[in-house]
């Protein structure tokens, strides 16, 4: 996946104090952002606004009625002198982000790619006006032109790592969400969230994070104090839970033939069946999806390394077909880093 070219000036890259410094306001920011173990460069688009940082964040795939409270969120915050930051994704960061805008703020978007490629390529519009409006956009420097997982993954962490408090609007576990708001708790800082009623969509995230002490919001009004309680540094903290409770708490895991779930673009609508894995590719992939579902079929599992060595596709179109096929579900990656065709058979609805 490869953004569009984002007119106007060039990113600053920032890969130590030193340049970090360069950047008015910066230089604090990136080393909390060291401290919380971060020593990635990251290229710096705009300035980083002074005010008070927090991330509204939530799913790709939300419903209109969470897309509106992300919208009004974004909107409430910039009007109460908050810095709104999100991932600048599909569905609640993007919605969160123009309402940031309408309400005169200057958010922040922190990309999983440099910001003169914008991802997804369609909000270009939405990071200029973040720029024109004096904030900023902050994206991985050392992303090349395919995007890797781990980009999403680095981006969630630093958003974390780099603002006072979280909200989040709605969200599943396991997601990109979920890490991010775990990431967030893990350092210490406030969360928040609305409780959305029984059959609301992508709430499950929601309920675990309100069982752990984060703040519910229930109006305009509880928002901007709890706002006003992170910048000043009153708000309460989630404890993480202990792994203890975590093995009791947490819904049964599923199988590990089980697709995992990766924030990022949203795959198509899918269903799970167990069963044995089929070596018929699925249909609608493209020839280099194709030869990677035929290799790995018959190679079982194999690390990325492998597959550049024994394909000869070449890293960017590598990269972009394990991105295609891990998104549509059809690919998955154990803890050794080695990846897998999912054993199931899939139905699109």
């Amino acid at each position: 996946m490869v953004g569009t070219a984002l007119p106007a000036k060039e990113a600053m890259i920032v890969s130590d104090d030193a340049t970090a410094a360069n950047i008015p306001g910066f230089l604090p920011i990136w080393q909390q952002a060291c401290h919380a173990g971060w020593h990635h460069s990251l290229a710096v688009r705009g300035r980083w606004p002074v005010a008070t940082a927090i991330a509204v964040i939530g799913s790709r795939t939300a419903s209109r009625e969470q897309l509106r409270w992300a919208h009004w969120c974004g909107q409430v915050l910039a009007e109460a002198g908050i810095c709104v930051v999100s991932g600048g994704a599909l569905g609640v960061d993007c919605a969160a982000l123009k309402g940031a805008l309408d309400g005169g703020g200057e958010p922040l978007a922190i990309l999983p790619a440099p910001p003169e490629r914008p991802i997804p390529p369609q909000h270009a519009p939405v990071y200029a006006r973040i720029v024109e409006a004096g904030g900023g956009l902050i994206g991985l420097a050392d992303v090349g032109p395919s995007l890797p997982l781990w980009a999403f993954q680095r981006r969630n962490k630093l958003i974390a790592a780099t603002v006072q408090g979280v909200v989040v609007v709605c969200g599943e576990r396991p997601s990109g969400t979920y890490r991010a708001a775990s990431s967030a708790m893990s350092l210490g800082r406030p969360v928040a969230c609305p409780n959305w009623p029984e059959g609301a969509t992508r709430r499950a995230l929601n309920e675990y994070l309100l069982q752990h002490q984060a703040h519910l919001l229930t109006s305009a009004d509880d928002l901007r104090g709890w706002a006003q309680a992170v910048a000043q540094g009153r708000a309460a903290r989630p404890t993480p839970p202990s792994q203890t409770k975590l093995a009791t708490q947490r819904p049964a895991r599923r199988p590990p033939s089980a697709p995992s779930v990766v924030d990022s673009e949203p795959p198509p609508r899918q269903s799970y069946r167990p069963g044995a894995a089929s070596t018929q590719p699925p249909a609608g992939l493209d020839p280099d999806q194709h030869a990677l579902w035929l290799w790995l079929v018959a190679q079982d599992r194999s690390d990325f390394e492998s597959m550049v060595a024994a394909l000869p596709l070449g890293r960017p179109r590598l990269g972009a077909a394990v991105l295609g096929l891990t998104l549509a579900g059809y690919l998955r990656q154990g803890s050794d880093g080695c990846y897998a065709i999912t054993h199931g058979s899939f139905t699109h609805g």
